[in-house]
């Protein structure tokens, strides 16, 4: 080739890898960066200064709250996010809605989720006690477990429950307990055969397989995201292994995860790495960092438990800005790391109980889940009258006195949130009302009435004398 020659395909060398390099350039930026308020649609959510993950949620959100809602002609609502959004915060949910010429308006949000509720505010879709008032007191933290693990629902009927958590109950959390004795309930690309030899333990019939896909997830997580709640799974571990025996019984000894067997911890390592992957990473993340749970309750063995915690620090994973979670039982065995957030269920009448007041104590955030108020198998009684009575900020057993002392005002920063429970026989009559066989109106009172108190609850430094 001529000098020439050469020099010509040096240049174009150089332009196409310019364009190239645009092309990547304008793809990320539009991407990650800020979106400004030049659209002149007629209608619809408008916003200021926002991401394109934030800019399609509170789209989903104003054809979820606003689309049905409001006859032409339909607002056009400006939003202005305030200030960036700080981790558990009820502070993220405040926000104020004014009207502007016509019929349009503006909304200034302090955070992501407060630019969801003020569209709900806005076009009356908001509950009645979100209404009279508009951000949660005390608890940035509000949720709702399901024992999927034991009576599997579909992604249909979850999407009820979640419709109904956000919409009716203020709830911005479903914990999903999705592996237990039971069944696997998740198919992982790198082990199938968890989800697909003991799904026969949660399959209601040929419309409900028993696991869900990652795309499922991935999906219903986005889908919640818009309604603004977050999606957590639980991987409940040592324990509770007998769905890990039925497609791999060298690595279970009695019902917990072998802490001796190297291949366990192969297999083991695969899990997490897939499961750290398969939610997506939504606006709301930022609000509510949450990451695994990684179980850590009832094991039978305690020399095995201690022993499984301390090789599992080496294979966990680990965000700076998201917080694994772990069953308060973990604390006994050197099992909770210093980022991550203790789930109480314990009463004060338990054996090896670690109450709410032993958790923040060691400086740890807390998760208020005493079953004595807040399970709602039968076995427990509970009534709508009991949970409205519920102080997420009294540990051991709700009593007043040694046995339920109230969290004191240094600590009290500490305990984020409260969660209601929903486990075996609740699992069960839940699917026959979401299939249509029976009704279990009690649910969804008590869920109801749960919210509703996890909204109103005041810490004890804003309590009166």
């Amino acid at each position: 080739m001529s000098k020439l020659g050469r020099i010509r395909a040096l240049i174009l060398a150089v332009l196409i890898g310019s364009v190239l390099w645009s092309v990547v350039f304008l793809a990320h930026f539009n991407k990650n960066s800020l979106r400004i308020a030049d659209n002149v649609a007629q209608f619809g959510p408008v916003c200021e200064v926002c991401t394109a993950d934030q800019a399609d949620l509170l789209w989903r959100r104003y054809n979820r709250s606003c689309s049905e809602r409001l006859d032409p002609p339909l607002p056009r609502f400006a939003i202005t996010l305030k200030s960036p959004s700080q981790p558990f915060n009820t502070s993220n949910e405040e926000f104020e809605v004014t009207r502007a010429a016509g019929r349009d308006a503006n909304i200034i949000a302090k955070g992501f989720q407060g630019a969801l509720r003020a569209l709900d505010a806005a076009c009356g879709a908001a509950p009645e006690f979100v209404r009279k008032t508009p951000a949660p007191r005390a608890l940035p933290y509000r949720g709702l477990l399901l024992d999927i693990s034991h009576v599997f629902l579909s992604v249909t009927e979850l999407m009820r429950i979640l419709e109904f958590a956000s919409k009716e109950a203020g709830l911005n959390v479903i914990h999903l307990h999705i592996t237990d004795n039971q069944c696997f309930g998740i198919e992982l690309d790198d082990a199938p055969e968890l989800a697909h030899q003991s799904r026969g333990a949660c399959n209601r019939g040929s419309k409900v397989r028993g696991y869900y896909t990652r795309n499922e997830l991935k999906d219903l997580s986005k889908v919640a995201a818009s309604m603004g709640v977050v999606i957590m799974i639980e991987l409940d571990i040592p324990g509770h292994a007998g769905a890990w025996k039925m497609s791999h019984p060298e690595h279970v000894v009695q019902d917990y995860l072998d802490p001796e067997s190297g291949s366990m911890w192969q297999l083991l390592s695969t899990v997490l790495t897939e499961l750290d992957d398969v939610l997506p990473v939504t606006p709301l993340r930022t609000e509510l960092p949450l990451g695994l749970h990684l179980g850590g309750d009832e094991v039978s063995n305690s020399r095995a438990y201690r022993a499984f915690e301390a090789k599992l620090k080496n294979y966990r994973p680990r965000h700076i800005q998201t917080h694994n979670l772990r069953w308060e039982e973990s604390l006994l065995v050197g099992g909770v790391e210093e980022n991550d957030i203790v789930t109480v269920w314990k009463s004060y009448e338990m054996a090896g109980r670690i109450l709410l007041e032993d958790v923040v104590a060691q400086g740890f955030k807390a998760i208020n889940m005493c079953l004595s108020r807040l399970y709602l198998d039968a076995k427990f009684q509970p009534t709508v009258q009991a949970i409205g009575k519920f102080d997420a900020f009294r540990s051991g057993s709700q009593t007043p006195g040694r046995n339920g002392r109230l969290i004191g005002k240094d600590r009290e920063h500490l305990v984020i949130g409260a969660a209601v429970s929903c486990w075996g026989e609740c699992m069960t009559d839940l699917a026959k009302d979401l299939s249509g066989e029976r009704a279990y109106a009690d649910f969804w009172d008590l869920v109801r009435e749960a919210g509703n108190n996890f909204w109103h609850t005041e810490r004890p430094s804003q309590r009166g004398a």
